[in-house]
């Protein structure tokens, strides 16, 4: 799947999935659904936005996770960051 397809995020929390397009971020869509996380810059450059992947593979665009971190693959900055395949599992 190429990175910049629609997928789907799974709100582990609440059992809620929601289709993030591909001209939108996951922030957006959060938003849209009246689910509120911390966010400040909206870039991928501050960090504020962190949360914890539990399943998938998260495309990494932020400018704040280590390689290590973005080898893991158990957080990620939704603000700017996609999805590697079809569906991500947060911990929302």
């Amino acid at each position: 799947m190429l990175n910049n397809e629609s997928f789907e995020v799974v709100l582990a929390r609440t059992g809620i999935t929601l289709i993030v397009p591909s001209n939108k971020s996951i922030t957006d869509i959060l938003f849209e659904n009246a689910i509120e996380i911390e966010t400040s810059c909206e870039a991928g450059v501050c960090g504020a936005c962190v949360i914890t992947v539990l399943d998938g593979v998260p495309h990494h665009r932020d400018e704040v996770l280590s390689t290590e971190d973005r080898a893991m693959n158990n957080k990620m900055l939704p603000c700017v960051s996609r999805c590697m395949g079809p569906r991500l599992t947060l911990d929302l």
